[in-house]
This record gives structure tokens, C-alpha cells and sequence, in this order.
């Protein structure tokens, strides 16, 4: 590790060239890489992904498994539109979350704040949206679990915005409407 610069350096060599020519088990040179790659143990290329947003999928073996889980109970904001294409439909709705804490300095008893959030709700699984597009209405208390999405939009005025919406995995019915 260079502790001026803050980088880690790829070969042990004092080379101009950042990969190692010699094998680490033997004296025997080995062909160093001809794309962008970095050097693995034992002299291998290996290929460097530093895209932040790509994903990139081994060419064999299992993927590495991660998690993205979102759990919200709330209240539903407006009644479900149908949107999307005939193809690829998708049923959407908004869901209130709320809430609450005690105020900084406040005495017992005293001063509570509120905050509701509001989140953006696509249904996609086929059965599961037809429900929800036919039974969720505005004021239902739900149970919805899902995962989070990333987007991004542009709207009329040409202004690129981001989206985060919550894709519905399993929906269930705590109330009718309030």
C-alpha cells in the first residue's frame, strides 16, 4: 500500500508496468494480460468491473446472493391504475407510512413530532396485480413486501428525474378503508 498516495499497487516490481511479468511460484515469465485487467494470485488476470451502477455476471459457478427486502405496513393514498402496456402490464398505487418520536428536550409527555412518507407501489406479478388493481382502495390498511427499484424519468419539461418505487412481491389486507 503506498501511504502517500492511498492506492494499492498491483505488482511487486518497481516496473513501469503495473503487472507483474515473473510467476510468483517460479522464476518462468508469463504473458501479462492484453485488456484492462488485474493481476490475481499467482500472476492470472483477472478483469476489473469499476462501473458503480453495472452488474457483472461470472461466466460460470453461482452468483454471489444479496438481499434487497423492503417491509412497509400503511395506509394506501389513492386508488390502483393500471399502467404499462398490454404486453407488460403493471398495477400502481402510493403508500403512506407514518412515523413519530419524541422531541429533543421535551418533558415526559410533551411534544411529539410526526412525519408520513410517502412511497411509490408497482405490482407486477400477474395474479397478484390483478388483486390489488381490483381490491386495494384508497385508505386500506396493507402489508406489503417487496423489493426497492432505482430509476429515472424524464418529464415534459425535458428535467431527468429519479424514482425509487417498491415492486410487490407478496400484498396483504390488514383493513378495508378507513
Amino acid at each position: 500500500m503506498d501511504t502517500e498516495l492511498g492506492t494499492l499497487h498491483l505488482s511487486v516490481d518497481d516496473d513501469d508496468d503495473i503487472f507483474s511479468t515473473k510467476s510468483m511460484d517460479s522464476n518462468k515469465p508469463i504473458d501479462p494480460p492484453k485488456s484492462s485487467t488485474a493481476t490475481k494470485e499467482y500472476g492470472q488476470p483477472m478483469q476489473e468491473d469499476l462501473t458503480p451502477y453495472g452488474t457483472r455476471r461470472p461466466e460460470e459457478g453461482a452468483m454471489e446472493r444479496s438481499v434487497n427486502t423492503v417491509t412497509l405496513v400503511g395506509r394506501v393514498g389513492n386508488d390502483p391504475l393500471m399502467r404499462g402496456s398490454k404486453e407488460r402490464p403493471v398495477t400502481v398505487f402510493s403508500l403512506a407510512t407514518n412515523t413519530s418520536w419524541k422531541s429533543q428536550g421535551a418533558a415526559a409527555g410533551e411534544e411529539w413530532s410526526h412525519r408520513t412518507d410517502w412511497h411509490n407501489i408497482a405490482v407486477f406479478k400477474a395474479g397478484l396485480r390483478d388483486t390489488a388493481y381490483n381490491y386495494v382502495t384508497k385508505g386500506a390498511r396493507l402489508y406489503v413486501n417487496g423489493r426497492i427499484m432505482y430509476g429515472e424519468v424524464t418529464d415534459r419539461a425535458g428535467i431527468r428525474r429519479h424514482t425509487t418505487t417498491i415492486a410487490v412481491d407478496d400484498l396483504i389486507f390488514l383493513s378495508s378503508k378507513k
